[in-house]
């Protein structure tokens, strides 16, 4: 029964782990160009004070390259499995440290009482360790004794002194997890409570002709400063795109003939598509009406059992017709997306550690000569950014001045940091245009208020008589989890929709888009028996919710208090 608990526990785990790792995406941890020391002393990554070997590193890298068994593998998809594996290291780092500041330990002489009470699931789920339906411990003993089962010995005591604790600290995290009925019920009540509304909306109008002083400015960031403290730095970011050559294509064109050889050789294709193929396409039969058109043509020229090679701007697919009836076509295929060499990568990595170089002699000249355009941004800690991903790096320990490079599929991106305000205030100077922004919005909006409340005062039970007067609109049934605009879910309007009886006309509703008069023309809300048949999915559903918060916030405090650094640029790809 232990051992079952056990075994289910791993399940929390690896979803523990899963959930860390797509945070630690979400951090990416930041690649810097510029910490040498660490690199030369064989370090590709540090979690405090806690070093990550190079060797260690490696060694898994290899591994992982080695399991995947992609024979089409660019530089951007090592570059995936090397963030898997850093992560991992990185998540045993913190694991470690959380259990050693916890006390979870289980010594050696613990694991061997623990040995002997507790066989693994190997053996408790053997028969021939089972006479009259009673396991025999005496057989068992024998094995632990027999030095030929040394080595699984060993193992299993690893997992007691290693393993364990981790799942036991684990589950102390999870343990935190609480969902009440209530909250259930309100989950159910936001998905499936509809709602089908008339509007008339006021935008902001007249916007270039108000003016905002530095005094209003300073005043309007000072009352809303929690509109801003979000924005955690001031970056510049230029892009440096990875081209792909005609020699890059070459390359493809190759493994495409290859592909084909292995099939007419025969090798099946759903084993081709596993080792090659960049996108992964679910097994199409249908009538061929239903294919797209530009498969419908070259569906009509094959033959069953025929393969086919087509090549566009992006790259070869491969098709393979595996059944034909009549109009009915079964098709399989491969694509090879065109990818740029190693070697072009580390020709544009190395353009910019050289442009940095110049650029810290002379800024200008550097630009110039690279032809670097940068562009501004602000970084905002749980915001949108260019670099299509949550977070770039954790701007906790960079500093002003520093660079960092984000690789992406199509290139590289170089960041700046201008500012960083975990070091320093963040000040009205420092983000004086989006402050301006807001206010000569919030000033617009409330030139507009009294217009539109002289146009509600003539309303009677028609909002449709004023649709000249803003934008007018009628919504398809919507409920608190849908995105509708020209409403915004954060904004004051949504709790407004959900609150309105039917049928009634609303006062003007002042939002941070601008004006909302709204009218509920239909609401549908769930009975008692629906709430009933959806309360378990939506308890097990929510609850997953619940726990990945927990770990969320778990996680951002050991971020924050981390000091966690990435070297790996600093090596060639």
């Amino acid at each position: 029964m232990f051992m079952q608990n056990l075994r289910k526990s791993m399940k929390f785990f690896f979803w523990f782990l899963a959930a860390v790792f797509i945070l630690f995406i979400f951090f990416d941890f930041g690649t810097t160009l510029t910490r040498r020391g660490d690199i030369e002393k064989g370090y590709i990554a540090k979690v405090g004070k806690k070093n990550i070997t190079l060797q260690e590193f490696n060694e898994l890298y290899q591994r992982s390259i080695s399991n995947s068994r992609r024979q089409n593998m660019g530089p951007y998809e090592q570059k995936i499995i090397s963030d898997d594996i850093i992560n991992r290291l990185i998540i045993n780092n913190l694991m470690n440290k959380f259990i050693k500041e916890r006390n979870i330990k289980i010594d050696d002489k613990l694991a061997e009482k623990l040995i002997l009470q507790l066989p693994p699931y190997e053996i408790v789920s053997d028969s021939s360790f089972y006479e009259n339906g009673v396991f025999n411990q005496e057989k068992y003993l024998q094995i632990l004794k027999d030095p030929r089962y040394s080595s699984f010995v060993v193992s299993y005591k690893m997992f007691f002194t290693e393993d364990l604790p981790t799942k036991i600290a684990n589950t102390e995290l999870l343990d935190l997890v609480r969902l009440t009925n209530s909250e259930v019920v309100q989950k159910i009540l936001e998905d499936e409570v509809k709602v089908k509304v008339e509007y008339l909306y006021f935008p902001p109008s007249n916007f270039d002709t108000i003016s905002v002083s530095d005094e209003e400015g300073r005043e309007y960031f000072k009352e809303n400063y929690s509109r801003y403290n979000d924005i955690k730095g001031i970056l510049s970011y230029a892009f440096f795109p990875l081209n792909i050559y005609e020699e890059d294509k070459k390359n493809t064109r190759e493994i495409a003939e290859n592909i084909i050889s292995q099939f007419n050789g025969g090798i099946q294709f759903d084993t081709l598509i596993n080792y090659y193929s960049d996108s992964v396409f679910e097994y199409a039969k249908k009538d061929i009406k239903d294919f797209p058109s530009s498969e419908i043509e070259i569906l009509k020229t094959m033959e069953k059992g025929e393969i086919k090679k087509i090549e566009n701007e992006n790259g070869i697919y491969i098709y393979y017709l595996k059944e034909k009836e009549k109009n009915v076509y079964g098709l399989q295929k491969i694509f090879l997306k065109f990818k740029p060499s190693y070697e072009n990568a580390n020709i544009v990595k190395n353009k910019i550690e050289d442009f940095i170089k110049d650029f810290k002699k002379d800024s200008i000249s550097a630009i110039s000569t690279y032809n670097v355009n940068f562009k501004r941004f602000y970084y905002r800690k749980y915001g949108d950014n260019p670099f299509k991903i949550e977070n770039v790096f954790i701007l906790r320990n960079s500093k002003r001045g520093e660079f960092f490079t984000e690789f992406k599929e199509d290139g590289f991106y170089l960041i700046k940091v201008e500012k960083n305000f975990y070091k320093e205030d963040l000040k009205y100077e420092d983000i004086k245009e989006i402050v301006n922004v807001d206010l000569k919005r919030k000033k617009c909006i409330e030139g507009n208020l009294n217009y539109v409340m002289n146009i509600r005062s003539k309303m009677k039970d028609k909002i449709e008589e004023f649709k000249k007067e803003g934008i007018y609109g009628i919504t398809d049934y919507i409920t608190l989890n849908t995105e509708c605009p020209p409403f915004t879910r954060k904004g004051k309007i949504y709790g407004a929709i959900f609150n309105l009886s039917k049928g009634i006309i609303s006062s003007p509703i002042v939002d941070d888009n601008g004006i909302f008069i709204i009218k509920v023309i239909d609401r549908k809300e769930p009975d008692v028996e629906l709430i009933k048949s959806r309360f378990n999915d939506y308890y097990l559903k929510y609850y997953d919710k619940k726990r990945g918060m927990v770990l969320d916030e778990w996680y951002r405090e050991i971020i924050d208090n981390g000091k966690i650094q990435d070297f790996r640029n600093n090596f060639t790809l």
